[in-house]
């Protein structure tokens, strides 16, 4: 969020090419004050920086905002993928496994009993496919955006359309729990 941020801001004071390299070394920021608090940086932080730093010299090489603005479309295309893959080819939801890698062990203790563990992944399974729609929905716009919208609107649907999305996907799912429940 950081670097499409400064992109922004800066583009409006400053020029292309200072605004992309802001928006570079602000991307450094993130690995860097994971790697300084938790001596560790994971690898989505990583692939994240590698895809913008990606962009940012697609765009300073041709001149053209445009890679560094279709720089979210790409990655919620290939998340949108992989969760399809994981959902569909492996039949097993990708949110539901990583519970189960991650946090099955302190989940009990965690939530003390307020929702049971089969409730909850049946909710994340559901989270998944619901999320599937939703990142291709929010790639496909913010890439609309990209091409044909100001950098403000490009900057509202990348951002606050990403939460928006993300609550709308966790609302829907959440009738797998509401069925449960009842």
């Amino acid at each position: 969020m950081l670097p499409v941020v400064t992109f922004v801001l800066l583009i409006t004071v400053t020029t292309r090419r200072i605004a992309l390299w802001a928006a570079l070394i602000s991307a450094l920021v993130v690995p860097l004050a994971a790697w300084l608090w938790w001596g560790s940086v994971d690898e989505l932080t990583l692939i994240t920086l590698g895809m913008i730093l990606i962009a940012v010299l697609l765009s300073l090489k041709t001149d053209n905002e445009v890679y560094f603005k279709l720089q979210p479309a790409v990655g919620g295309s290939i998340f949108a993928i992989v969760l399809f893959v994981f959902y569909f080819v492996l039949d097993r939801p990708l949110l539901s496994t990583m519970f189960d890698r991650y946090f099955a062990a302190t989940y009990e203790k965690t939530l003390r009993g307020k929702i049971s563990v089969y409730v909850f992944k049946e909710y994340l399974a559901v989270l998944s496919l619901d999320l599937i729609f939703g990142f291709i929905v929010h790639a496909g716009l913010v890439a609309f955006a990209a091409f044909r919208m100001t950098r403000w609107w490009w900057l509202a649907i990348r951002i606050p359309g990403l939460y928006l999305m993300l609550c709308l996907a966790s609302f829907t799912a959440s009738r797998a729990l509401r069925t449960h429940m009842q």
